[in-house]
């Protein structure tokens, strides 16, 4: 009888010694992306090693706000940063991740592997930006700290993307750019559409109460 190996264990993943383990991988892809981004990871792993991750910078942002917060405001930014960190990134990796994706895989026929190692890359670049992120609550450190969480987070993003693709870090970035220039474009033609259709909706608007008043008249 054959025995499928189990890829992933809950028990296993809660335990402290597997947290430790998660601790430090995210460290290492920090400090070490070129090396320490070549694990693939499928949708419940990758989830699984970022919401695990994501405790210590939640801890630290609270901890900051505690010495150098006040009162409720320090509560409400710690709830901000939990929920964009839990809900808003989350989400953000998994429709980006496929935007990507497409436009580098069907569009421009470049990537060589399947979403998940595109996905895998996301969270590995939303790692490093979280880590580096919990330093916002420091005062006067913040601005410095949102751009070098910005900066180390995407290029962490574009090494794991060339490793997981097997593609080269250049022809990583400049898909991803050419990603962001289309999702740009296809956002203005968005709201130029909106905008012109409020524009000609008071327009019609504002001659339908025009002819109404010269009715009265």
């Amino acid at each position: 009888m054959v025995k499928i190996p189990i890829r992933f264990n809950l028990l296993d993943a809660m335990s402290l010694n597997s947290y430790l383990k998660d601790l430090s991988r995210a460290a290492n892809v920090m400090l070490r992306p070129g090396s320490s981004t070549r694990r693939m990871m499928d949708l419940e792993e990758g989830f699984s090693f970022y919401y695990k991750v994501s405790i210590v910078p939640i801890v630290l942002f609270a901890f900051f706000l505690l010495i150098f917060g006040s009162g409720m405001a320090a509560f409400f930014e710690t709830v901000s940063f939990v929920s964009f960190f839990w809900i808003v990134v989350p989400l953000y990796i998994i429709i980006q991740s496929a935007i990507i994706h497409f436009v580098c895989n069907f569009a421009l026929k470049e990537f060589k592997r399947g979403y998940y190692e595109t996905m895998a890359a996301s969270i590995y670049g939303a790692v490093v930006f979280m880590l580096f992120s919990c330093l916002m609550a420091i005062p006067a450190f913040g601005p410095l700290a949102f751009l070098i969480a910005l900066l180390w987070g995407f290029f962490t993003f574009i090494v794991a993307l060339s490793n997981l693709q097997k593609v080269s870090r250049l022809s990583a970035l400049i898909a991803v750019v050419i990603t962001y220039v289309f999702e740009s474009v296809i956002t203005m033609v968005i709201m130029m559409m909106l905008t012109f259709g409020l524009f000609a909706m008071f327009s019609n608007m504002l001659g339908l109460m025009h002819g109404i008043t010269s009715l009265k008249i």
